[in-house]
C-alpha cells in the first residue's frame, strides 16, 4: 500500500528556500502543482526582493556605532573588521539615498528584482536591484537602473565581500544583539528620566544625562534595523 503525503503551502513558503527549510519541506522527488499560476512571476519577484527604508539604514548605523563604542574593548580583531565593514556599507547606503533625495522627509531603498521596482532609484540585473525615493508621490523621485556591479561601484563598496558579510551577520547574530542593546539603552534612559523626575528634575545635569535614543515612528521596536539591511544583502 502506497502512502501519499499531500502538503498545501502558500506561494511564498514554497518558493522561498529558507522558509521551506524552516518548515521541513523537501521538494526532491515531489510533484509540485501550482494553482493560479498566472501570479507566479509576481510572487517570485516579491519573494526575492527586500525593501529597506532610509530610516532603517540610519537607525542601524546609529545603533552599530553606539554598540561599537560600548564594546570595542571586548571585541577581537575579526569582529572589529566585520563590524567596521558593515558600518562602511551602511554609510555608503545613507550617502547614496540622501544624495538623490536631499529634500525628502522619508526615503526608501528596495533591493530585489527589477520588476518589483516601480519608482525611485533602481539597481537591477539578474542579481537584483535597489531603489531610493520618497514615500509619498513621485515628484521628488529620480529613476535609474543599474547592473548590480555598477550599483556597488556607485556606492563605493565594490571592494567589500558581501557574501562574507552576509555569512557573518547570520553566524554572529549581530542584528539581534543590536536590538537587545538598543532596548537596554532605551530602558536605561527611561529609568534615568523617571529617577530625575522623582527628584524634581535634579537627578540629571547637562553633561552627565543619559540621552534617550531616537525611535523612528515607522520602525517596529520588535525588528532590528540591521536585520532589514541583512535581508537586503541576502537578496542581492
Amino acid at each position: 500500500m502506497h502512502v501519499v503525503l499531500v502538503q498545501v503551502l502558500p506561494y511564498t513558503s514554497l518558493l522561498h528556500k529558507p522558509t521551506r527549510q524552516s518548515l521541513g519541506v523537501d521538494l526532491r522527488g515531489s510533484v509540485v502543482i501550482l494553482d493560479e499560476a498566472h501570479n507566479i512571476i509576481e510572487t517570485i519577484n516579491a519573494v526575492h526582493s527586500a525593501e529597506v527604508r532610509l530610516a532603517a539604514v540610519s537607525a542601524a548605523s546609529e545603533q552599530l556605532g553606539l554598540y561599537l563604542e560600548r564594546y570595542r574593548g571586548c571585541l577581537n580583531g575579526k569582529n572589529l573588521l566585520y563590524i567596521n565593514q558593515i558600518r562602511h556599507v551602511l554609510k555608503a547606503l545613507l550617502q547614496f539615498c540622501t544624495a538623490r533625495d536631499a529634500e525628502a522627509d522619508r526615503s526608501v531603498a528596495v533591493v530585489g528584482s527589477p520588476a518589483s521596482a516601480t519608482g525611485g532609484v533602481s539597481a537591477g540585473g539578474s542579481a537584483g536591484g535597489s531603489r531610493c525615493g520618497t514615500k509619498d508621490g513621485l515628484k521628488a523621485i529620480s529613476k535609474e537602473v543599474y547592473p548590480i556591479n555598477d550599483f556597488l561601484f556607485a556606492l563605493g563598496i565594490d571592494n567589500v565581500n558581501l557574501l562574507k558579510l552576509e555569512r557573518y551577520l547570520e553566524a554572529s547574530g549581530l542584528p539581534n544583539k543590536l536590538l537587545g542593546f538598543s532596548h537596554a539603552r532605551i530602558a536605561q534612559a527611561a529609568k534615568a528620566k523617571a529617577k530625575a523626575e522623582a527628584k524634581g528634575g535634579m537627578g540629571l545635569t547637562q553633561g552627565n544625562e543619559v540621552p534617550e535614543p531616537a525611535v523612528e515612528s515607522n520602525l517596529s521596536t520588535h525588528v532590528s534595523p540591521l536585520s532589514v539591511v541583512h535581508r537586503c544583502v541576502r537578496t542581492r
